[in-house]
């Protein structure tokens, strides 16, 4: 408290000075008494509780001996159990559920993966073939831009600009150059379902599928807002909006304008 108070209070226990000072005594019952400076409140309810490590195992179920020590013995199982044990990981029953769920998971990732080959083999139809080829390039986008939003998108650079979002920027700005560049190959050398098939198609499939799965709007929109939320600081949702769309104006102009100012098509 800033200045003298005086306050009445029923309680048991005694107040104390940030410098550990005692300032008053009182016992159960109404006492008046006078505070002067600010006051250090503590309780063991306020205290951080320990974190569950290797060294935290509790002991097992049953007799409790001997399970403790060999957890704590064991490294990463010790360290799994008492994370388990207390709330921040998967027991092994679910660790179990989860190895099996990743596999189904894989099992008809792989046969959907075979079907939609199969397809794109057998199907004779131009345009059914270019979407049956680029679900099969979307896989390999959405995992880069899984890793680079993951990995990138905060402290790449240095100092005041620790906050840019390098990963999302970087692979906007990617996709639009890819998809400007394949487009320029296709109008340069005239590739489609009647020319140039297989190239014709793997370009488009190319286009939606990998650069499709690779950009991402929706979470471009969300850092953008959330910046410009930052009032005053709304600079960087400015700067972000700005930077993201001249690099990917440029970088698209440059991959597709050599197919208009450079050589003729060859048609």
């Amino acid at each position: 408290l800033g200045a003298s108070k005086t306050a009445s209070k029923t309680a048991s226990g005694s107040g104390s000075a940030a410098d550990g000072s005692t300032l008053a005594h009182f016992s159960a019952g109404a006492e008046k008494y006078s505070v002067t400076g600010p006051i250090v409140l503590t309780s063991a309810n306020l205290a951080r509780k320990r974190r569950a490590g290797t060294r935290d195992v509790e002991k097992a179920d049953g007799d409790g001996k001997g399970e403790g020590a060999d957890a704590v013995n064991g490294g990463g199982k010790a360290l799994r159990l008492a994370r388990a044990r207390s709330g921040e990981g998967p027991t092994r029953l679910q660790e179990k559920y989860i190895r099996l769920l990743n596999a189904a998971a894989t099992a008809a990732l792989l046969g959907v993966t075979v079907a939609m080959a199969c397809l794109l083999r057998f199907d004779d139809d131009f345009t059914r073939r270019k979407c049956w080829l680029a679900l099969l390039f979307a896989p390999f986008g959405c995992f880069l831009r899984w890793r680079a939003c993951l990995g990138f998108n905060a402290g790449v650079f240095p100092g005041r600009l620790s906050w840019f979002p390098a990963g999302t920027f970087a692979i906007n700005v990617a996709a639009t150059a890819l998809t400007s560049a394949a487009a320029a190959v296709e109008v340069h050398l005239c590739a489609s379902a009647a020319n140039l098939y297989w190239l014709a198609l793997a370009l488009g499939a190319f286009q939606t599928g990998f650069d499709g799965a690779l950009s991402t709007v929706s979470t471009f929109v969300g850092e953008v807002h959330k910046y410009m939320l930052e009032y005053p600081r709304n600079y960087k949702g400015w700067l972000y909006l700005a930077a993201s769309f001249a690099a990917a104006i440029f970088a698209g102009f440059c991959c597709y304008s050599w197919s208009v100012l450079g050589p003729a098509p060859r048609c």
